[in-house]
């Protein structure tokens, strides 16, 4: 039976959205081929001017996956929403950002390589574009789903803090295209 995202973020407890995700993912969280779903093109560059700070259906679902798989810093805020007048653009405004906070390299590490992973039917970065990451932020680099400074699609590039001078090795910064935020993209019909 398959729920939809706002029953999903409404009614179930993490104890059955875990059960849900460990059906049709493998038990460390990485894609699995043969799923039926046709894995999503790499979601698109989309601006970050907006303000909506709600945090949304599918980023909500995601953070979930996330801490049931590989878990997060013990005491973290949820880091979704940013307040509108904070800072320059950003996803967190829109609340199609998370931020998880890991306790060392290697917890975020392990998070990055799944999403990274090409999946059993040959798909590269498989869970990244079905969760519809449109860029995502770790250690000093930054993957975007979209062509960007002359690299394709797919690509990272060294990341030098930006407006905070974080280079995010404290955190994985997950920033999502509309569609995967709004939990339309096919990992979520897969949580």
């Amino acid at each position: 039976m398959r729920l939809s995202v706002p029953y999903l973020v409404a009614g179930i407890g993490a104890a059955v959205a875990a059960l849900l995700v460990a059906r049709k993912l493998g038990d460390d969280g990485s894609a699995l081929g043969g799923s039926g779903l046709p894995v999503d093109p790499y979601a698109p560059q989309e601006p970050e001017d907006a303000c909506d700070p709600t945090a949304k259906p599918g980023v909500l679902l995601f953070r979930q996956w996330v801490l049931s798989n590989w878990g997060e810093r013990p005491g973290s805020p949820q880091n979704i929403v940013r307040g509108c007048g904070v800072g320059g653009p950003s996803g967190h405004k829109q609340g199609k950002a998370w931020d998880q906070m890991v306790t060392g390299q290697a917890q975020g590490q392990a998070v990055v390589d799944a999403l990274m992973a090409t999946d059993s039917d040959g798909n590269p970065h498989a869970l990244a574009r079905r969760a519809g990451i449109r860029y995502l932020i770790w250690a000093g680099k930054m993957w975007r789903s979209y062509p960007h400074g002359g690299l394709p699609a797919g690509s990272w590039a060294p990341y030098s803090g930006g407006e905070s001078g974080s280079q995010h090795f404290d955190h994985v910064h997950y920033s999502f295209s509309a569609d995967g935020a709004a939990g339309l993209t096919s990992l979520y019909g897969m949580i």
